[in-house]
């Protein structure tokens, strides 16, 4: 019965939004999706500066992100591209002030 209940909870349906919430979200750019391992409805919206190169969050909009395993530059400096948008979930490693940090996984 308790196994039957957790399992339950884990296909349970992400919660609902409302069609106005929707509607701003559209008319703002964005996008409804679903992210993280609860499935949450999430208003996401492209960044202007998706795929810059960067070495610094104030490069751009978003945070400035290097893949997992990425390789430092000869002189040292890490580069990364800029966000793509405002979704919050995924790996990747966050470049600051030209320093590749800690790889990091958010769900």
């Amino acid at each position: 019965m308790i196994i039957a209940l957790l399992l339950g909870a884990c296909t349970a349906s992400p919660p609902a939004t409302s069609i106005s919430q929707a509607a701003i979200c559209i008319k703002e750019g964005g996008e409804m999706k679903q992210g993280g391992i609860m499935g949450h409805l999430l208003c996401v919206k492209p960044y202007a500066d998706a795929g810059k190169i960067c070495q610094n969050k104030s490069d751009c909009q978003g945070k400035c992100l290097a893949d997992l395993g990425t390789a430092r530059s000869e002189d040292g400096q890490q580069t990364g591209l800029c966000q793509k948008d405002n979704m919050p979930f995924g790996c990747y490693a966050e470049v600051k002030s030209g320093n590749l940090g800690p790889g990091l996984c958010v769900d």
